[in-house]
């Protein structure tokens, strides 16, 4: 062997051993993988603040699980949620655990806002006192208290004459209207069973690999040692959602990648019938796969789980190098060596894995996390399995006797050959006819999907427990929510006080629609005019209001004397924060984001969200999120950018196989790759399979591998036998990897496997073609 292939040896072989100690780290140290699909996904850019202050919500809301314990007996669910959350404590897995309200705190909402509650007021009295109809509110006072359900307490009436203070602690929202306070815990009864409410906020990111086997390992422990005598704990959140898709991904990435790896351990033996091709097949797909993790990791900090699944499926690509190599190996004759070999072969495989790289690089044009990704992964696991045939093979591999008996496969691959050596100018013809008829009359019924949902694989039990646990609770809140941004705390509370009224105005039908800090702090605007209004009600009706109710005149002037001597004291939103009364809203503060200050207000299921998207265009410093309809318009905006993305990348290859071959001839040999995509897309829309943005990059895919099999047959010098069954070889591996893949429980992973899959039968199929035009040409 040569010094030029001792020396690309040495270097394949430090890039190997480098890379597979880091991997080996990797592997010890437990995998870095981001199970967080949204994270695969562009963000929407409005600003720095809003994008911060969204990603903020976003990831304290992920954090959230919300447990509902359940017995026959009330004290005995509250007798299990105490043992529940005193296991969960003491895992130190949890940085918040909320049981409900005891009495200490139910009596700090009183005395917190009590020296404020001449500026505290409910919306309707508030109404009433603008509209200078004070005797309605005399007459409401007069009705409470004299209704059967009165309150003729004197202390609350000679500090809460009217009762307003009183009527806006009750109108302050409910975050679940069906819960009530029992022993300071919040119980419901539902069905024949008591139900009692635990919030939790975990420790770490819910879609941490590690986190959510150590935080569902101690959710189980803790959920099996209550469970006796009647008692079931339903549990819902973001953390059994990701565990989920964690679990899917994770098995289908091992399915892929086993049935991928046992294909082609069966296709070589069954070919080649040596151990030593199978040896080393598996050595350029692992070199491949190791060196991409490693690469991908360094580059990104983490690998998404999407990668993984999508990666697995490369494996039936990255082998085409290796095939073409044993391909020549089995046919050449008496004079063939490893460096013939290699010479054969080198501009065909070289080529080809240029095509795929300006596939992938194309495809990371779009502005997807995933995608980048995803393109660095491939390029570097391809590359690396092209460089093991180029600097592994010709010092490993040597010429064996050709079998006396030819495989199966080779026999197939010369049958379908000579076939198409056969065909004559008219049989191609209507061959070509009717392939373009389907097409266009495939195409003509495609119909384009950009909904959310086919990122969607959650199980329907994970969904019919998150809707039972709302049923119960009362709740009505949906993941649609508004972040409302400001330059301090006052202005910030005016706007979310401006907005929310406004939707509650809007929405008067739906009971709390929102829920807002706002609701429980008025900016301070209308507490100080709630407080004059207040003071002109106390200085024109309170004298004669308690007179009529039975305090003599001295006793009447002693209270408004004392409700007089009460000066405004403006409440604020930081002595709020640092008050007990925050404790249940308090995730809804974001506090400084980029230099602003931000929070979050949550909104119910039921709001209409276009409705309310007309509301919130014209409110400075208030966004609405909606993440399912702005990922589906993220969804559409790049379909169409990919679907222009691939007529760059057919040009693109036009242009460099022009440098190759001639003008005409580049044009010739795209012919197959544009049919075996748009045949793709037309049987698509025959059996009404939804275009995607993922089939759409799965097209992309095509292109490039499809473009690679007509170059390997451009480059063989004639020695179409052996190109033609490492092409057969290629494509099994291929359709046998996607094809797995389109058997995904994800529809996104889905549609991608299919398409491809279609894809590359047509362009197997359809390979050949270029060198019957090309001879025509000729």
């Amino acid at each position: 062997m040569d010094y030029k292939f001792r020396l690309r040896f040495l270097a394949w072989l430090v890039i190997i051993i480098s890379s597979s100690i880091v991997f080996g780290t990797l592997i010890f140290k437990g995998f870095p993988l981001n199970t967080n699909v949204l994270s695969l996904l562009p963000q929407k850019q409005v600003n720095p603040a809003f994008s911060a202050a969204s990603e903020a919500f976003s990831s304290r809301m992920g954090n959230k699980v919300i447990f509902l314990i359940s017995a026959p007996d009330e004290d005995q669910a509250i007798k299990a949620t105490e043992e529940f959350s005193d296991k969960l404590k003491q895992s130190q897995l949890f940085k918040h655990i909320f049981k409900g309200v005891n009495e200490a705190e139910q009596q700090s909402w009183g005395t917190f806002y009590f020296p404020y509650r001449l500026q505290l007021l409910k919306p309707s009295d508030e109404k009433l006192l603008v509209n200078n109809n004070e005797n309605k509110i005399v007459e409401n006072a007069l009705v409470s208290l004299y209704s059967p359900m009165g309150i003729a307490n004197r202390k609350l009436l000679d500090n809460d004459p009217f009762f307003l203070y009183q009527n806006y602690l009750l109108s302050l929202p409910r975050p679940s209207s069906a819960l009530d306070l029992h022993k300071g815990y919040l119980t419901t009864k539902y069905g024949e069973r008591w139900y009692v409410m635990l919030q939790t906020q975990i420790s770490g990111n819910s879609f941490s690999l590690t986190t959510q086997e150590a935080i569902i390992k101690a959710i189980d422990s803790a959920t099996a040692e209550i469970s006796q005598n009647g008692v079931k704990v339903l549990r819902t959140g973001m953390l059994f959602y990701a565990q989920n898709g964690s679990d899917t991904a994770q098995h289908e990435v091992s399915t892929i990648g086993v049935g991928s790896l046992v294909g082609i351990i069966l296709l070589v033996l069954f070919t080649f019938r040596s151990l030593r091709p199978l040896v080393f097949t598996l050595v350029s797909v692992a070199s491949g796969f190791i060196v991409a993790f490693v690469v991908t990791y360094l580059w990104f900090g983490s690998v998404f789980l999407f990668t993984l699944v999508f990666g697995a499926s490369l494996i039936g690509i990255s082998v085409d190098y290796a095939f073409f190599y044993y391909s020549e190996r089995l046919l050449g004759d008496e004079k063939w060596t490893p460096a013939l070999g290699f010479k054969r072969i080198f501009w065909g495989i070289t080529l080809g894995l240029l095509n795929v790289i300006i596939s992938f690089i194309v495809i990371s044009i779009a502005p997807f996390p995933g995608l980048h990704q995803l393109a660095v992964f491939a390029i570097t696991g391809l590359s690396i399995s092209y460089l093991t045939v180029i600097c592994l093979f010709p010092y490993v591999i040597q010429k064996t006797p050709t079998p006396n008996k030819k495989p199966i496969l080779l026999i197939c691959s010369d049958k379908y050959l000579e076939i198409w050596k056969n065909i004559s100018k008219v049989s191609i013809v209507i061959i070509l006819t009717i392939i373009a008829l389907v097409i266009i009359a495939g195409n003509f019924q495609v119909k384009a999907n950009d909904d959310i949902h086919i990122l969607e694989s959650a199980s329907q039990e994970l969904k019919n427990t998150e809707n039972t646990v709302k049923k119960i609770t009362g709740s009505n809140m949906g993941m649609s929510y508004l972040i409302v941004l400001a330059d301090n705390n006052e202005i910030l509370l005016q706007r979310a006080n401006n907005i929310s009224e406004k939707i509650y105005k809007e929405f008067s039908n739906i009971n709390n629609p929102l829920i807002s800090i706002s609701d429980y702090i008025p900016n301070v605007y209308k507490q100080k005019n709630n407080y004059d209004l207040v003071k002109k009600l106390i200085s024109t009706q309170l004298i004669n209001y308690l007179e009529k109710i039975g305090y003599d005149n001295s006793q009447a002037q002693k209270v408004k004397k004392n409700l007089d001597n009460i000066s405004f004291k403006q409440l604020t939103l930081d002595s709020w924060l640092d008050a007990p009364v925050s404790q249940q809203l308090k995730f809804l503060w974001l506090g400084d984001q980029e230099g602003q200050k931000a929070m979050a207000i949550t909104l119910s299921e039921r709001i209409n969200l276009d409705q309310l998207e007309s509301i919130v265009k014209n409110q400075e410093g208030v966004y609405l999120v909606n993440k399912a309809d702005e990922i589906s318009d993220i969804f559409a905006h790049y379909r169409v950018m990919i679907n222009n993305l691939l007529f760059l990348v057919a040009a693109l290859l036009w242009i460099l196989l022009s440098f190759r071959y001639s003008f005409k001839k580049a044009f010739i040999y795209l012919i197959t790759p544009v049919l075996a995509c748009s045949g793709a897309l037309g049987i698509l829309g025959w059996f009404d399979i939804p275009l995607t943005l993922f089939s759409l990059l799965a097209l992309i895919l095509v292109l490039g591998i499809s473009m690679d099999y007509v170059i390997f047959l451009a480059e063989s010098k004639k020695q179409y036998q052996s190109t033609m069954l490492a092409l057969l070889l290629s494509a099994i591996t291929t359709v046998l990897s996607f094809g797995l893949l389109s058997l995904s429980s994800t529809p996104a992973i889905h549609y991608f496997g299919l398409t491809v899959l279609v894809g590359i039968v047509l362009a197997f199929l359809l390979a050949p073609l270029a060198l019957r035009l090309t001879e025509y040409e000729n």
